[in-house]
């Protein structure tokens, strides 16, 4: 589980500065000087809300859609749960600064964000033994090898399971044969585990910082606009 933390604190400009939300000189000044500081800030909310909703987007459609190997500052879909899990959380005031975030609750995302090496300890685990397998050959259950044999199944099939309610479940001339998966049991053990920092969640954020500023900008402007 990862949620990076979003902390916007109205402040002067800063000049060649690129790991804060910079606002308009304008702007800071609008803020500094407007007595409405709690109708400005829940306008700031609404921007910010809006701008992360655009960020996870970002985020989703670069960093957690790649080709992984290929582009190693990418993850590559499998199942589509990181990618899905992405979210930000929504912006509220708190002493002054608002606060929102974006991140995952998938339980690996850290790992991949900020990188791991260390030993960890891999729990007892079931794993598909293919050697194990067993189709049904005229009610009779027989092993892979003598599937391919019998032509019950090509080598193609074989290799392209679909996994249906713990069975994997394969089609030749309209006739469904049912392989009854081989598994086995791997025993706890530790294991050292190395990933790189991917940062996808901070290269997001970071990326789309100035497009923050600026709509947060033109909205403290509007707000000073229109009271």
């Amino acid at each position: 589980m990862i949620f990076l933390i979003l902390i916007l604190i109205l402040i002067p400009p800063v000049p060649n500065e690129s790991k804060y939300v910079q606002i308009s000189p304008r702007a800071y000044e609008i803020v500094r000087n407007l007595r409405d500081t709690a109708g400005v800030m829940t306008a700031v909310c609404r921007v910010m809300d809006q701008q992360n909703e655009l960020t996870v987007g970002y985020i989703q459609k670069s960093f957690l859609s790649g080709p992984g190997k290929k582009d190693p500052g990418t993850l590559a879909v499998v199942t589509g749960l990181l990618r899905r899990s992405a979210r930000p959380v929504k912006a509220r005031v708190s002493g002054g600064i608002i606060m929102s975030g974006i991140g995952s609750n998938v339980r690996y995302a850290a790992a991949h964000e900020f990188g791991i090496d260390q030993e960890v300890q891999v729990p007892e685990h079931q794993r598909r033994n293919s050697i194990r397998d067993r189709f049904d050959m005229g009610g009779t259950a027989v092993d892979r090898f003598t599937a391919l044999r019998a032509g019950i199944l090509s080598r193609k099939q074989a290799s392209q399971a679909v996994q249906d309610s713990g069975k994997y479940v394969f089609s030749k001339k309209r006739a469904k044969q049912v392989l009854r998966a081989g598994m086995i049991t791997v025993k706890a053990h530790p294991m050292h585990m190395h990933l790189p920092a991917r940062r996808m969640f901070q290269r997001g954020i970071e990326y789309r910082l100035s497009l923050y500023g600026d709509a947060i900008s033109a909205a403290i402007v509007k707000h000073w606009g229109q009271n």
